[in-house]
């Protein structure tokens, strides 16, 4: 069992459980811990999570369970060099949601706008600052001087957890050179959407 923290500068980070406010490590048992599983084989790891009557919990608590193999030592005499063992490790993320509780809340960290040699690219950041898991669909309608919409561009929803931050870019594609405004949304659910005005300089 690891803590799970993750960054929109490519940062992750699976520390010690319970290091976490959010962490529902403390409320996961599972079974087995270790096995052996022979080529092709399939096996069952039966997990509970049983959350606490606490009435302070609210929002959404997470935590992940690594699952990796171990290799045998390389018992092979070796004289001189480096060998190297490489290891890989999954995670399986468990989230506990407390009902309905819980304040939904995001916010834009910056944007970056990049070229890919063919298509003008926006970075957008965002910050998940409540205390509920969001799935933002990032949306930017492009408008140029005579008020004209040039279009709406989308990202692919991504989820972000509290405390963490996501990026994502949107392909402005067909976008001319010239000065634009714009309005750029997060939608995160019907009753919570986010949204800002920004000007574009293409």
């Amino acid at each position: 069992l690891r803590d799970y923290w993750f960054s929109y500068t490519g940062e992750s980070r699976h520390d010690e459980p319970g290091t976490l406010d959010r962490s529902n490590a403390a409320w996961i048992s599972f079974s087995p811990q270790l096995l052996t599983l022979q080529p092709g084989e399939i096996a069952f790891v039966d997990f509970e999570v049983s959350v606490p009557e606490n009435d302070s919990l609210r929002g959404t608590y997470w935590s992940v369970v690594m699952v990796e193999g171990i290799v045998p030592p390389d018992t092979t005499a070796s004289t001189r060099g480096v060998k190297i063992n490489t290891a890989i490790r999954y995670a399986v993320q468990i989230i506990t949601n407390i009902g309905e509780t819980g304040t939904k809340d995001l916010q834009f960290l910056g944007l970056e706008l990049e070229n890919d040699g063919t298509n003008t690219l926006l970075k957008v950041a965002v910050e998940n600052t409540g205390e509920c898991i969001l799935k933002p669909e990032i949306s930017l309608e492009v408008f140029d001087d005579g008020g004209i919409s040039q279009g709406i561009f989308k990202a692919d929803r991504r989820k972000t957890l509290p405390g963490t931050s996501i990026s994502t870019s949107l392909v402005l594609e067909g976008i001319k050179p010239g000065n634009y405004t714009a309005i750029l949304v997060a939608d995160c659910d019907e009753d919570h959407i986010y949204g800002t005005n920004i000007s574009l300089e293409i």
